[in-house]
């Protein structure tokens, strides 16, 4: 089964922009993960709240800092598979019929 190239090249883009997107709030999570998880290792506190809510701040720090460049990178992807919609249909080096052919 081979697929049409452009459809494989936007899926392809498309991974990569989910992978791109999602890197700075999973590194800021797996960071202060470790942080919390060796200070509760060193005290011997195992509450759960203790390593949720700097989860928290920092994953909303992190979208407060970073949300812009995450929705200009999300859209302009947006914008490029919108622009690429039109050409999955086309055969390369047909003609558009013109107006008197659609009558």
């Amino acid at each position: 089964m081979s697929g049409d190239p452009m459809v494989l090249e936007l899926l392809y883009g498309a991974l990569i922009t989910a992978a791109k997107i999602s890197v700075p709030i999973l590194a800021a999570s797996l960071i202060v993960g470790l942080l919390t998880a060796l200070l509760q290792a060193a005290t011997q506190l195992q509450e759960n709240v203790i390593s949720f809510v700097p989860k928290l701040v920092v994953v909303g720090m992190t979208l407060l800092f970073c949300g812009e460049w995450m929705l200009i990178t999300l859209t302009d992807y947006g914008r490029l598979v919108i622009r690429q919609i039109g050409e999955l249909g086309t055969v390369p080096g047909a003609m558009a019929p013109t107006e008197d052919e659609l009558e």
